[in-house]
């Protein structure tokens, strides 16, 4: 039996029971914001487990710094929409936001919009840093 390999497999597997969540815990975010009633029409936000209530889904600031740029945020987003189109295709998906005033947090960015062409020559709204 390699004897380094299998205290590091131990320690990995004890350190995740001890600081991790197992699968069912880890879902509860994506439950959460998918099926709680209260949610509904609130537009954009950071649901997860806070510190001292791991279990528990509540609206929290990111961690970091990237995470806080609404510019970034809105750029993830249209990504993520994009990718989503391809998989399921665009008249599958549900209306979603083009725009960063459609969502929850605009204000900050109201006045900052200026039209971009991509590669694919689409117009798109670009949100610009203040």
């Amino acid at each position: 039996m390699d004897r380094k390999h299998y205290l590091s497999a131990w320690q990995v597997s004890a350190m995740g029971k001890l600081l991790g969540q197992n699968q069912y815990h880890g879902a509860w975010s994506t439950l959460f914001t998918a099926t709680d009633p209260s949610l509904t029409g609130k537009g954009f936000g950071y649901y997860g487990p806070n510190w001292a209530g791991a279990w528990h889904a509540t609206e929290r600031q990111p961690g970091t710094k990237a995470a806080r740029n609404p510019v970034s945020c809105w750029r993830l987003f249209e990504e993520t929409v994009k990718v989503l189109e391809n998989i399921v295709g665009s008249k599958a998906m549900p209306p979603v936001p083009r725009h960063p005033d459609e969502s929850r947090g605009a204000a900050s960015l109201k006045g900052n919009i200026r039209s971009t062409t991509d590669k694919s020559n689409v117009q798109r709204p670009m949100a610009v840093a203040a």
